[in-house]
Order: structure tokens, then sequence, then C-alpha cells
């Protein structure tokens, strides 16, 4: 632009471009500047005290976030490797089916490896155990269950297991399996009883099938009033030699009920599929089975693998069938506490009244099973709980474990991204600053590009455009 002076002087050109540049200088947010000498002024953009601070404080938060997930990453890659090698999945595994097939191999020591005596004999596995002595003798009695005296169930032995080693059946050892099951008495034995003397008619011998249009009504009050009395239930044993023995495994009632205080009638109707009246709650129960494990009275063994009877060219202990009472009782299955019976919830009507025989009938009650102690499948059972699935605590633990290392390794990649670009932005400062990129930066000199300076008690930082 141009301008004159008041007395007509002569005009004086202002480079217009370096007015606006100084002026905006004045102005403490603004965002340029002009730096340098008189003569020669170089612009340059600045950056005010806010703005610094505000980039201060995100540096700071990028920081924090990248030394958070650094921790957690370690933590993580920590605590995983410290569960595989706290569970050690592989060696425990190992290590129970060794018991299970009894490699207990007393291995040569290193006393016995120095020295010309031989190692001590190899304990005899279990699975050899039953199948070269004890399988035998169980497979060659028959066993009768009564359920009240006039219902009498032969058993029937069977040769597949239902439930086999989970994830281990390529060390498990092989056996041939043997148990005795007499299904469904109420269908074999005591509805036939109860047609042949009128407690019901001939029409309840058969239940229609899904979808039959062929449906006859009678009254079957009674014979459920029947099935809640509870009745001796006795297994005979006849061995080989002729001889019976007689097992009583206590009364039992096909349909037990329970009344317990309930507070509403929710739960107790669609959760425990009872009836409730007046804050009771009204269940009943089929029983579903009932199992037992016996042995011979000379087998002092018993079903904990010992030495009793066993070897090559051992015969089977003598003495009649008993109920062994070993892990804590005569059941067949830890997870109920090795109790004989187990039961299934039948759905009470809503009037009150007791489940019909139809509903009792669906439920198919009333299975017997009965198994030698000494088969390995109640020795499983037993090593692991029921759940036939070896060092199953480790193998959880080996999980959790995989899970954390993959957590650590996740936290990892946040921690490297954000660390190497702190690292980065450091490392721009210092050598902005002339500072060497490790050490003390106040050593080093100044930069040629950069500078500061205050107006109006403001702090400014000048960086080169």
């Amino acid at each position: 632009m141009r301008a004159r002076t008041n007395s007509g002087g002569r005009a004086t050109e202002v480079n217009g471009a370096a007015d606006v540049m100084s002026a905006a200088a004045i102005h403490p947010r603004s965002r340029f500047g002009v730096g340098g000498s008189q003569s020669s002024r170089r612009y340059q953009r600045f950056i005010s005290e806010d703005e610094v601070s505000f980039r201060a404080s995100e540096d700071a938060k990028t920081t924090r976030c990248a030394i958070g997930a650094f921790v957690l990453a370690c933590f993580f890659l920590a605590l995983g490797l410290w569960l595989i090698v706290t569970a050690d999945y592989g060696e425990t595994e190992h290590k129970q089916l060794d018991e299970y097939n009894a490699v207990l191999c007393r291995r040569a020591s290193a006393q016995f490896a120095r020295s010309p005596s031989p190692p001590p004999p190899l304990s005899i596995s279990a699975v050899d155990a039953w199948t070269r002595t004890h399988a035998a003798a169980f497979n060659s009695t028959s066993f009768v269950v009564h359920f009240g005296e006039p219902h009498v169930v032969n058993a029937t032995l069977r040769d597949a297991e239902e439930r086999s080693i989970a994830h281990s059946e390529s060390r498990a050892a092989r056996y041939a399996p043997a148990y005795f099951v007499a299904d469904n008495a109420l269908e074999s034995a005591i509805i036939p009883s109860w047609i042949a003397d009128g407690t019901l008619p001939e029409a309840a011998r058969t239940i229609p099938a899904d979808g039959g249009t062929e449906h006859v009504t009678y009254d079957a009050s009674n014979a459920t009033k029947e099935l809640m009395v509870a009745v001796d239930v006795v297994v005979v044993a006849t061995r080989a030699d002729g001889a019976a023995d007689r097992i009583e495994l206590g009364e039992h009632a096909v349909l037990t009920s329970r009344t317990f205080p309930a507070g509403s009638w929710k739960p107790c109707k669609y959760q425990m599929k009872g009836h409730y009246a007046a804050g009771s709650c009204t269940t009943y129960d089929a029983l579903k089975e009932v199992c037992v494990k016996l042995r011979r009275a000379g087998d002092v063994g018993g079903g904990n693998g010992g030495n009793g009877g066993e070897g090559e060219g051992a015969t089977a202990p003598s003495g009649p069938w008993v109920l062994d009472e070993t892990y804590g009782g005569h059941g067949c299955d830890p997870r109920h506490g090795w109790r004989p019976t187990t039961t299934s919830r039948v759905r009470a009507p809503n009037d009150g009244s007791a489940p019909s025989l139809a509903a009792v009938r669906a439920a198919r009650p009333t299975r017997a099973t009965i198994r030698s102690s000494r088969d390995p499948h109640v020795i499983a059972m037993a090593m692991t709980n029921g759940t036939m699935f070896f060092a199953e605590r480790e193998a959880e633990m080996n999980v959790a474990a995989i899970v954390c290392l993959m957590i650590g390794v996740v936290c990892l990649v946040p921690a490297c991204v954000l660390g190497g670009w702190t690292a980065r932005r450091v490392a721009r400062e210092r050598l902005r600053a002339g500072a060497p990129l490790w050490g003390d930066p106040a050593g080093g000199g100044s930069g040629s590009g950069s500078g500061s300076g205050s107006r109006g008690g403001k702090q400014r930082v000048y960086e080169m455009v």
C-alpha cells in the first residue's frame, strides 16, 4: 500500500504483509508471528501456552497408555506362563493314565542301575487283573433283581461301555467291559403283575405311540399310590457253583414326594416342576436307577486296585458277593456321592394330585445296574471324579494359561505402537533442540530454527514455517 504524510511529504511504501504479521504477533492466541532481526524479518509460527499445555497433556496420556498396556501384557504373560508350569497338564495326565493302567512302575532306581541285582517287579495292571482273573468270575454269575417280592427282573450282561475315557483313548488300556442291567422294572415286572391281579386293565400293558389314535381311559390312581410305597430291593447273585447270595439294597419307592416351604409359586412350578399351595412346594421324583458295585468277600483289595488275587495264574477270590463300600459308598458314581440311587423329576399336576401313571412311565424309571468293584471303569470314575477326563483340573488351568497368553500378546500391540510413537516424538524433539538422543538434554545447544519469546507475560514457542 501507499501512504502520504500530512505535510505532503513523499510517499512511503510500506510492506503490507509485514504490517499484518506484526499485528498478528501482538495477539496472544494468534498462530503466526514475526521473528528475526529488523533488517531481515523471517516469518515464524508460534504456539500459544494453552496449546503447549494441551500437547504436553496428550503426550503424557499417550505415555501412560503405553506403560499401562505394557504392564498388563507383562502381567498376563507371566500369569499364563505360571499357570502352564504349575498345571503341567501333560505330565499329570500321563501319571493318572499310568495309575489307571496300573503301570505303577517301580522302575530301577540308581542303586539298582549300579548293582547287578534285578529291579523290583512291575505292579500288575488293574486292567490285566480284571481281564485275567476277575472278569470271568463276575461274568459267570447270574443276577436277579427284586423290586418287592412279586416283582422280579433278570439282569442281562452288557459288554459295551456307555461312557468312554475322554481324550485319552490312545493311551488308556483297552479291556472287555462287563456289567449287568435290569432295565425298566416298572414295565417288565411291576405293571404286568398289576394286570395279572386286576389292579390295572389289559389296556395298560402298552403305552400308545406318539400320534396314536387309540387311547383307552382307565383308573390308575391306585397304581400310583402303590408306586409311592417303599419296597425292599434285593439282588440275588447265583455263582457258577450254584450258591446264591442275597444282597439287601434297602427300601426304595418308585415314586417319592417332598414338601418344603417356598416363597413364591413361580420357582416351584417352573424351576422345580412342583405344585405350590399355602406357602409350600410339593415335588415328585421317580427312581431312575439303582446302581451298586459288588465284590467277593475274600477280595481284600476291593475297588481300590489292591493286590488281592492278582498276578500270573492267580485265582479269583472266593466267598459270597457283598456290597463294596470302597470310596465311601456302594454306589457307582462319585458325582452322586457314591449313593446307589438316582432320581428324575416328574412334573406335578396343577390340581395338586400325584402324577399320573403315564407321567411316571414316561420317565422310564427302575433301572438296576450291577458292577464289579474290580471293573476298571469304576476305578476310572473314582480317579476322575465321574468325568472320565484325566487331569481335568490341569486341563482347565492349561486353557486359562492359553487365554492369558493371548491377552498378553494383544496388550503388547498397543504397548509397542504407542511406545514407538512416544520414542520417535522424544527423539524428534531432542534433535530439534540440538540435544543428543541419549543423555541430559540440558547440555545440548539451542537450535537455529526455533526460539521462544514472551509478550504480556505469555510464553510462546516458535517454530520455523
